[in-house]
């Protein structure tokens, strides 16, 4: 059986009607809830989407479905969530998913088996989950990369991933680093022209560090090739028994004989077999979707998070407050903590804005009315948590066909932060509100007219 979309199984299962036919039908059967839906006609909830905005609704509607059929909200992510061995919704094999641990790193981090704080004056508290991923796909191009081994000593990389504070070329030059086992200062960084940089489609779909990755190890190999020839001439060593470290190359046999960089340049840098620069492309085979069936081969691989949130409600002012918040993520093996650390710090606060903040309003001729900082909010640094209320952890295994392991986080570090702040909303409320943003004049409304239908 082969699953279906994601979205295509929440829009079955939003009429209420199967709700309940799901729910009778799971008591008087006794069957496992994948075994039910298969009988019933529907596909489990795979889980999990990915894309930031909606990963809400299949978030809130896993909670839904917890509720009708009477299990824990936590346990229907667990039965639910894609394992190594799956086959997934484009009919891929699963065997690099850390799904199953980031959701329950996020629940055991919040302690999801405890209640919630008490009520303390109008604050009241709840705890919400999710989960989350972000596919990165390439298509038919390929990313190039250039290392070249200069007469300084240093290691020139270039390449034409784009720096936009996510830390990628700090990350391009740890690969040339640990590739030759040379301090990070010791590698220049060239990026400042697509005229003169190697080629490469863009910095998109969370694939930069994954994509120029490759090519700069592919580019190191190519460099090192030549720079192993050219020092087995001079030392007469066989090219195998050679390597580097410290600016210089070795016989691995005999430390004491090697060669620094700069002595396969004459005066000037310049040398006989011209310089040496290392070239490296990139380009996974990859099969695109069938359109008639979606099936195909068209991701290279997913980023897992997870965060476990508790929030506190103002029921008589609707304000919120973040008062516990842990995000666990699978981006395979973390090649910089400091950076990612501050990817998902930083998804967290945009998570609050897309939850609590952000609206965009326009008039009944179609017009923005709200297009300014004064009347669009967004967080400020005095609406996120403190660092002791918040916690960003790594979970999962390294990708066999990543750099040195590595896979993406710029955008699943989003993907699951508000979902988990609505859920939690949600619960602290305890009552039902499907809008976004859950402002505090959309709470408060909400609380009311809870209060007075149940007068």
């Amino acid at each position: 059986m082969t699953p279906m979309n994601n979205a295509d199984y929440l829009i079955r299962l939003q009429h209420a009607d199967e709700l309940d036919a799901m729910k009778a039908a799971k008591k008087a059967s006794g069957l496992t809830y994948e075994a039910l839906a298969e009988k019933i006609g529907v596909n489990k909830v795979w889980l999990a989407s990915a894309f930031e905005g909606q990963q809400y609704v299949p978030e809130e509607y896993c909670d839904k479905l917890a509720e009708a059929l009477g299990i824990d909200k936590y346990d229907i992510r667990k039965i639910n969530v894609l394992r190594k061995g799956d086959i997934d919704g484009h009919g891929q094999l699963v065997y690099n998913n850390g799904s199953d641990e980031a959701i329950t790193a996020a629940a055991k981090f919040i302690e999801w088996d405890k209640p919630a704080h008490a009520p303390e004056g109008p604050w009241r508290y709840g705890k919400g989950l999710s989960l989350g991923n972000k596919f990165t796909a390439y298509g038919k191009t390929g990313t190039e990369a250039n290392v070249t081994i200069l007469d300084d000593d240093k290691i020139e990389v270039a390449v034409s991933h784009v720096e936009m504070g996510q830390g990628a070329l700090t990350v391009d030059c740890q690969h040339v680093a640990e590739f030759f086992h040379v301090p990070m200062s010791q590698i220049r960084i060239r990026n400042e022209n697509s005229d003169f940089m190697p080629y490469d489609e863009g910095t998109y779909c969370s694939r930069g560090t994954y994509i120029n990755g490759n090519a700069i190890i592919l580019a190191c190999e190519d460099a090192q090739r030549q720079l192993f020839e050219r020092t087995s001439k001079r030392l007469g060593v066989p090219v195998e028994r050679l390597a580097t470290a410290d600016s210089k190359v070795y016989d691995k046999e005999n430390p004491d004989n090697f060669l620094y960089f700069h002595d396969l340049y004459e005066h000037g840098g310049w040398a006989p077999e011209s310089k040496l620069v290392g070239r490296g492309t990139f380009s996974p085979e990859q099969a695109l979707n069938n359109p008639k069936n979606a099936q195909g081969n068209p991701v290279l691989f997913y980023s897992i998070g997870s965060w476990g949130m508790e929030v506190g409600v103002n029921i008589e002012t609707g304000e919120v407050k973040l008062v516990n918040c842990g995000g666990f993520y699978d981006a395979g093996r973390v090649l910089n903590r400091k950076t990612c650390e501050g990817q998902i710090e930083g998804a967290l606060s945009m998570g609050l804005g897309q939850a609590i903040f952000e609206e965009t309003m326009f008039n009944t001729q179609g017009k923005i009315i709200n297009g300014n900082y004064r009347d669009y909010k967004i967080p400020t640094m005095l609406d996120v948590p403190y660092n002791k209320d918040m916690f960003g952890g790594f979970v999962g295994k390294p990708n066999p066909e990543g750099p040195y392991g590595a896979k993406g986080i710029g955008e699943v570090a989003l993907v699951p932060a508000m979902p988990a702040i609505a859920n939690a909303i949600t619960a602290a409320m305890g009552v039902e509100l499907n809008q976004l943003p859950m402002s505090k004049e959309r709470v408060m409304w909400a609380i009311r007219e809870h209060q007075n239908q149940s007068k």
